[in-house]
């Protein structure tokens, strides 16, 4: 056959010889990049319920190695920032905090250092099980919720309902019937969270005196579009509550919260350190408490569901009940609220090594 009757190469064949002559280490280093993000995707669900689970309980060096683990095996900032997004609402009462990681999240520009950040900012300050401002909060959501509406009611008169709860009564009750007239909107009438977080801003803005809750709003307004797409719905339950009962007199300046995260940058770093260490020795171990059958599973490795610390009711609740027998929310200690209990191979935290490093 003439040269110029040779079948043409595909891209397939040159990439293939492109590869045979690629130096062995750097073979060697792609395929270890590849092992490690299937691994990772692979148990997102499970890394994701750490990281979560731990600032839940306060313990920041573990929030932030699953954290690390995650973004340094190829998920996405953008990802990870909206589940940390999440837990500034789920695990904080802060509305600086709110800001601050809101701030990060909508940047487009952002850095993996940004998300970590923004890890360190919602285990700064108190979670809700620890104050009487945030205990109030989850209190209210455990609360029987009847509201007297008219046989009559439409949509209109909800909404004035509504209205008349968040920004003139402004009580614990109040905010917990403004659920359910928000439940009523959305079942007959078709409310979106879309919808409701528009009326909250356009309505806030009739009602905030003071710079805080200006602040409030524009972190509200800012993240919007993106925990309305995603049905979460934690940012609308901590601006009503906070427009209800007043400011969290815990909070910081936004001064003083970014200077103590900066504070952080030496641990943010030993600490993505040792997760790029664990992940190329195939060393990621992913604890029981993680796994609470329902945003994360893995019966296969632990036979049984950790219920002492998911985002349910029964699940916020026992956090308060073992804070108020134990002193801390630790998964080494037994659930205290019926059914939440776990087989003693469960009370363990697991990744002990991570106890030890500070900033």
């Amino acid at each position: 056959m003439s040269k110029s009757l040779e079948p043409q190469k595909t891209l397939m064949d040159l990439l293939m010889e492109l590869r045979s002559e690629v130096d062995p280490a750097l073979q060697q280093k792609v395929e270890n990049r590849q092992r490690i993000e299937a691994w990772v995707e692979k148990n997102r669900s499970g890394l994701v319920s750490a990281m979560i689970k731990a600032t839940r309980m306060r313990k920041m060096n573990h929030a932030l190695y699953f954290a690390a683990i995650l973004l340094l095996g190829g998920q996405s900032t953008w990802y990870v920032g909206r589940r940390v997004s999440i837990m500034a609402c789920e695990d904080g009462i802060d509305d600086v905090v709110m800001d601050y990681v809101s701030r990060v999240h909508t940047n487009k520009n952002k850095t993996v250092k940004d998300v970590m950040k923004a890890v360190v900012a919602t285990n700064l300050r108190p979670n809700w099980w620890e104050v009487d401002y945030g205990r109030n909060l989850m209190f209210g959501c455990f609360r029987e919720k009847k509201v007297e509406l008219s046989p009559d009611h439409d949509e209109d008169s909800l909404e004035q309902q509504m209205y008349k709860c968040l920004f003139e009564e402004k009580t614990l009750d109040s905010w917990v019937a403004s659920s359910v007239i928000y439940a009523k909107l959305a079942d007959d009438y078709g409310w979106t969270l879309s919808k409701l977080h528009a009326w909250l801003i356009k309505n806030a803005k009739k009602h905030a005196t003071e710079d805080w809750e200006l602040a409030l709003i524009d972190t509200f307004k800012r993240m919007t579009p993106d925990v309305t797409k995603f049905g979460d719905g934690n940012w609308h339950y901590n601006f009503r509550y906070m427009f209800c009962m007043g400011r969290n007199p815990h909070v910081t300046s936004y001064e003083q919260l970014e200077n103590e995260i900066e504070e952080h940058n030496g641990l943010i770093d030993k600490i993505m350190a040792i997760a790029k260490e664990k992940l190329e020795r195939d060393e990621v171990v992913i604890p029981p408490w993680a796994y609470d059958g329902m945003h994360a599973s893995n019966k296969a490795k632990y036979g049984f569901a950790d219920k002492r610390f998911p985002g349910t009711y029964q699940g916020f609740y026992n956090c308060i009940k073992m804070f108020d027998t134990y002193g801390r929310v630790d998964p080494r200690d037994q659930a205290v609220l019926n059914g939440c209990e776990v087989p003693p191979e469960g009370l363990v935290l697991m990744n002990e090594f991570l106890e030890d490093i500070a900033l």
